[in-house]
């Protein structure tokens, strides 16, 4: 449990330390990801929530950390703090 807050710390201190880009548009992260006819659907209020459905209806996760590459450029990565609207990219 220690080594686990200390990492979460450390994590939470690089974020708050780089530059923040902006948000995540998590519908296109999910078309990028799966193609077209897939959409985001939000499956409860944590950062972890969110999925990717397409027309076979069968739920697939989002890649955010290639979603902000995609957005923003290289050397980004993705970070939420406590629930599912607060997903975020930032660069070093």
């Amino acid at each position: 449990m220690v080594t686990y807050t200390i990492l979460l710390s450390a994590l939470a201190a690089t974020a708050f330390a780089a530059e923040r880009l902006g948000g995540i548009d998590i519908n296109s992260a999910c078309r990028a990801q799966y193609g077209n006819g897939y959409y985001s659907l939000q499956r409860g209020n944590g950062c972890s929530d969110w999925r990717c459905v397409g027309p076979t209806g069968v739920f697939f996760s989002v890649d955010t950390p290639a979603a902000c590459g995609r957005q923003y450029g290289g050397n980004t990565y993705a970070y939420c703090t406590t629930g599912a609207y607060d997903w975020a990219c930032f660069r070093n």
